[in-house]
């Protein structure tokens, strides 16, 4: 399955799509440690504490971006608990694959997950990708949540928000 949604991404990121984005920081302390581009479509927004997001209820999607300290197990931890905030989302955390992949020639690390929403309408899938920064003990989180069923029609544009993951500094 993951090197069926890296491949459908990879292929799909070839394509392009014309639509203008707001390009949202990531903060770290109060000082911006990324930035990250997401489509105006997507209502992207400020959230507490630094970091960014972005949703198209249409296609049951969102995206953040969260400055977090090199932790990887709090960073899942994090974000699991905002999916269940967010999008009522119960991750299946025995169902984790990984892989190691460049997000715009960073380092990182893709985890997809299966997930459920509590009202059952959809069975969803989590990629959590943790990408390093240059910058001492810094990564962003980038997490992107979707009904398995849209796949496909959502794929180029989660992956271009992903690409478009930007170190500042």
């Amino acid at each position: 399955m993951t090197k069926f949604f890296i491949t459908l991404l990879i292929a799909t990121c070839l394509g392009s799509i014309v639509a203008e984005a707001k390009t949202m920081k990531v903060s770290s302390a109060k000082a911006a440690v990324a930035t990250v581009e997401i489509p105006d479509g997507w209502d992207p927004d400020d959230m507490e504490g630094g970091g960014a997001t972005g949703h198209n209820e249409e296609t049951a999607i969102y995206v953040t971006a969260s400055p977090k300290k090199e932790d990887a197990q709090a960073d899942l931890e994090d974000t699991f608990s905002l999916l269940k905030v967010l999008g009522s989302i119960e991750v299946d955390q025995a169902s984790k694959k990984t892989s190691k992949i460049k997000v715009n020639g960073l380092d990182a690390e893709e985890m997809h997950f299966q997930g459920k929403e509590t009202l059952g309408r959809h069975v969803n899938q989590v990629s959590i990708i943790v990408v390093r920064l240059p910058i001492k003990d810094k990564v962003v989180v980038l997490t992107a949540n979707f009904a398995i069923e849209n796949a496909k029609k959502v794929a180029e544009e989660v992956e271009k928000i992903i690409q478009s993951l930007k170190a500042v500094g």
